[in-house]
């Protein structure tokens, strides 16, 4: 069963924090001097989930990823004094994970509901007699009657019989159609009024349904082209952007103008 998005670890993480930043946002007002303590550990807790990613992808020799990025720089946003820009970038990106974390299961339920749709057993004629069998047990070519208020069990054909049929669970389809002899119905879908019989014309592992969670779950773990470049391009930019984050941080500046004692600029000195 799915949790509510406010009780999953990431949900509870954007409240904290962001009930951190709130509270830091009050101190600034009516106790300035508590308010860059009360930033740095909405920061501190905000990260940390951050941080444990980032040494994981370490460990697994990707070390340069959006969690190495974002955890640098919102404890160098501390170090430099700057915790409510660090708190902030962290709660926003902790809202944007929860956000695709609700999108996620928002798919997956989708996806339980789609299995759902199929009925688990079918009547099988056999010998003029029907009985009831598991929808994993048709195979192509058999019989299967559908009666009125049932589901489809099976893609098939129907080969005696006519009815109304609701295909709007597989197709969308707001109205229903009525079918006869030689038409082609699909597993899910609901016999409105007359008695069917159905030739299996696909297995349970190869119906309609079956082949929309295949193609839903294919889309869900395959990464958009722009995906793929952002996770190359983030390969040479976060090691880039925190090489000169650091430069303009140590180093000194490169080179300084003396003045001569009328004011005038006399020469340039380098360090």
């Amino acid at each position: 069963m799915e949790l509510p998005w406010y009780r999953t670890a990431k949900g509870r993480n954007v409240l904290l924090t962001g009930g951190l930043l709130a509270l830091a946002l009050l101190f600034s007002l009516v106790a300035p001097s508590l308010a860059f303590w009360a930033y740095a550990a909405a920061t501190l807790i905000g990260v940390w989930p951050l941080v444990l990613k980032a040494l994981a992808s370490t460990r697994l020799g990707e070390p340069f990823t959006i969690n190495t990025l974002i955890s640098v720089a919102a404890i160098g946003a501390i170090a430099i004094g700057e915790a409510a820009e660090g708190a902030l970038v962290v709660f926003l990106f902790a809202v944007g994970e929860l956000l695709e974390n609700i999108a996620a299961g928002r798919a997956r339920a989708g996806i339980q509901a789609l299995a759902a749709l199929a009925p688990k057993t079918a009547l099988l004629l056999d010998g003029g007699q029907t009985r009831e069998v598991p929808v994993e047990q048709l195979q192509v070519g058999q019989l299967v009657r559908v009666p009125p208020g049932g589901r489809v069990p099976a893609d098939g054909t129907i080969t005696e019989g006519h009815s109304n049929l609701d295909d709007s669970p597989v197709t969308g389809e707001s109205v229903p159609v009525h079918k006869g002899a030689g038409d082609t119905v699909y597993a899910g879908s609901i016999n409105t009024d007359g008695v069917l019989t159905v030739r299996v014309d696909r297995g349970a592992s190869d119906n309609t349904i079956a082949r929309i969670i295949h193609l839903v779950e294919e889309a869900e773990s395959a990464k958009a082209p722009t995906a793929r470049f952002i996770d190359r391009f983030s390969r040479w930019y976060t090691p880039a952007a925190m090489l000169i984050a650091l430069l303009f941080a140590v180093l000194p500046r490169c080179c300084s103008v003396s003045r001569g004692t009328n004011g005038s600029t006399r020469a340039s000195r380098c360090c």
